[in-house]
């Protein structure tokens, strides 16, 4: 990237980095009777998980970004990897949110920490990508979905054991009918592979014509 693309991708992420701290602080730190099994009911949901991993994720780019800007080594393939698939987490969430959550809850709310969780974080994630230019492969559809399959594959496979309460009720297989589990499924890979799709093109380098 050049100089100035860097550079901004550095104002973007840390912002994003600063917005994500914030919205962590706001759901890990409280004061409860039982604080480790808070945390452990907490971590189970797709909103704290997802920006926990995006916040590691962003402090690693913005190290490779500041390399990159002192040294011109391009960002390690890798790191840009990660960046896609915790990323596509975040946007996949935003689309679950109003396309399954709030129809499930009857209602929308900003109120707490659903003002980060539902919008903050997931907008800023997506505006972090807009000076980015690196050329995903083909296969960047398919490892763009690993955390969306990883979480939905273990939240599923947990509760049907009995280790962990179900986080949402439209994953839960003891309460709804098998073939609304599946569209739900469907529709959050759907969410994951369009938000996939969307990062790599915005991502994606723009070649002039010679």
């Amino acid at each position: 990237m050049s100089k100035k693309r860097i550079v901004v991708g550095i104002a973007l992420n840390f912002i994003l980095l600063m917005i994500l701290i914030r919205g962590l602080i706001n759901i890990l730190l409280v004061e409860v009777e039982d604080y480790l099994g808070y945390i452990l009911s907490e971590i189970t949901f797709a909103q704290v998980v997802a920006p926990m991993l995006l916040a590691i994720v962003v402090f690693i780019y913005l190290i490779a970004l500041f390399h990159e800007l002192i040294s011109g080594r391009e960002t390690p393939k890798f790191i840009n990897a990660l960046r896609l698939i915790v990323a596509v987490g975040e946007l996949a969430i935003f689309l679950i949110n109003f396309c399954i959550v709030v129809p499930y809850a009857g209602e929308f709310s900003l109120a707490n920490n659903n003002a980060y969780l539902l919008l903050a974080i997931p907008v800023m994630t997506f505006i972090s990508f807009f000076p980015t230019k690196y050329e995903y492969s083909s296969f960047g559809l398919l490892y763009g979905l690993i955390g969306v399959i990883l979480y939905l594959g273990a939240i599923i496979a947990l509760s049907m054991m009995y280790v962990i309460n179900v986080p949402y009720r439209f994953l839960d297989v003891y309460t709804q009918e098998y073939y609304k589990i599946i569209i739900n499924v469907v529709i959050i890979v759907a969410a994951g592979s369009l938000s996939t799709g969307l990062l790599m093109l915005i991502a994606k380098p723009r070649y002039k014509k010679s």
